[in-house]
């Protein structure tokens, strides 16, 4: 149960803001062929945004490992990989 509430709560925190860099970057790309004139199409600002949201999203991953690195060292887990 608490390892899958775990696996819920990273894809809650990653997945929205590399969905939404990549929805503001193809809205910026083919934006204008699709829906003609409108109202919120300014590619320079979409980038920005879309850069904004893929910042978010490094920021969010670097958090998770950390976090993660944190906790193994709390909990006194040992690489069971690594020979004694």
């Amino acid at each position: 149960m608490v390892s899958s509430l775990v696996g819920v709560a990273i894809s809650v925190s990653l997945l929205p803001p590399i969905v939404n860099a990549g929805m503001l970057l193809m809205i910026a790309i083919v934006g204008e062929s699709f829906v003609p004139n409108p109202p919120f199409y300014n590619p320079p600002q979409l980038y920005l945004y879309a850069a904004r949201s893929f910042f978010l999203f490094i920021v969010n991953i670097v958090c998770v490992y950390i976090a993660g690195i944190i906790i193994f060292k709390v909990k006194a887990v040992r690489d069971s990989l690594r020979s004694t």
